[in-house]
């Protein structure tokens, strides 16, 4: 019916009747209007998540994997307090696949190799909490050292604690090494029988299954990341750094808690640092026999382009930064100008914000020794 035959009515049914047209073409007009635009405010929290990584949580094991019982539960609460929401491992990598809303601040907390310890000193302490957590666990190593390692029964009843299991592989050897000095069919076999072992096992004793594994070491090649890439798993390093969506769900980094990295002070700063957006970096390969080697970052991000970037090399301070400008990206080109060691060391890059957090990236280095 027409606004003009409702006017033809008696006044109080046409006043209600006009009414209900304008409601309905308002109804109408919202259901047909185009979604709005997706934020492009810079300013806007990125969502993301910080990953920590244990070993020992023990006052008597080797000091570069452990955390003492003291520092362990200052972390705790400092997480606490600070008003993190702790989540389990597998959640957080489904939220940030599949771009489901989190919290501000979020993380996962994981012990790698399933040392005994872990059910004697870090359990207890969870518990106080009701926190989840996830252990990487070397297969080979539960039955062969049983007073180091947790016993399957124990690794079976952490399932009731909330604490889930991945894959640390089952030999625990140093697989991208392998693959890098003996690049074969062959080896990439073994590494591939290797990795569907440990989950086998996994299954088979504590009942779990996964999709989540920690490369030995934190060590990984781009060949190793296809080998994992095939069984339908999300894996995870040592280089620190957060990660959100756009992370390498292959090499996904990890800050170490222990007691050399992880000092109350330290880790009110990576707590809450956020990864860089846009940013795209080479060599992705971090297998080198080159004792200084360059990294190349790109950041097309207008506002990080912006930020003032530092770097620096494991244990050796600040290296220096070329920067360029081209086509609105802001390029930085970074290599040590003295010789790393062989085995395992980063170039960690980080830029401070106006609100005072620091964004993060950390670039590892295996370097193999010339023979």
């Amino acid at each position: 019916m027409s606004i003009q035959k409702l006017r033809d009515l008696p006044r109080s049914v046409a006043v209600i009747g006009i009414g209900l047209l304008l409601l309905l073409e308002l109804i109408s007009n919202f259901q047909n209007a185009p979604a709005p635009a997706a934020s492009t405010n810079n300013n806007q929290p990125r969502q993301h998540a910080i990953i920590l990584q244990y070993h020992h949580i023990s006052d008597n094991t080797p000091a570069s994997t452990s955390t003492s019982m003291k520092l362990f539960k200052q972390q705790l609460e400092l997480i606490k307090t600070s008003g993190f929401s702790v989540w389990p491992l597998e959640k957080i990598i489904d939220a940030l696949q599949h771009h489901k809303k989190m919290p501000l601040h979020v993380l996962a907390l994981t012990f790698d190799d399933a040392y005994a310890d872990f059910y004697t000193h870090a359990l207890p302490e969870l518990k106080k909490y009701r926190w989840p957590a996830t252990i990487f666990v070397p297969t080979k190593h539960i039955s062969q050292h049983p007073t180091e390692f947790m016993s399957w029964q124990q690794l079976k009843n952490l399932r009731q604690q909330n604490i889930s299991l991945g894959s640390h592989s089952h030999s625990h050897n140093y697989l991208a090494r392998e693959i890098a000095t003996t690049p074969s069919p062959e080896m990439q076999q073994l590494i591939s029988e290797d990795i569907i072992t440990s989950l086998k096992l996994l299954k088979q004793h504590s009942g779990q299954t996964t999709r989540l594994f920690a490369y030995p070491y934190g060590e990984y090649t781009e060949k190793l990341k296809q080998i994992v890439e095939k069984q339908g798993l999300v894996a995870f390093g040592q280089q620190s750094g957060p990660i959100n969506a756009h992370s390498d769900f292959l090499a996904l980094p990890r800050f170490p808690a222990s007691n050399q990295f992880g000092q109350i002070d330290d880790l009110k700063i990576k707590l809450f640092t956020q990864p860089f957006s846009g940013l795209k970096t080479e060599p992705h390969e971090p297998i080198t026999y080159n004792h200084r080697p360059e990294l190349t970052l790109i950041l097309e991000n207008h506002q990080d382009a912006a930020l003032d970037l530092h770097c620096y090399a494991s244990s050796l301070g600040e290296i220096p930064l070329l920067k360029t400008v081209k086509n609105n990206a802001v390029q930085y080109k970074t290599q040590i100008n003295r010789d790393l060691p062989a085995g395992r060391s980063r170039y960690n890059c980080t830029a401070e914000s106006e609100k005072q957090f620091f964004y993060w990236f950390s670039q590892p280095w295996i370097i193999l020794p010339e023979d």
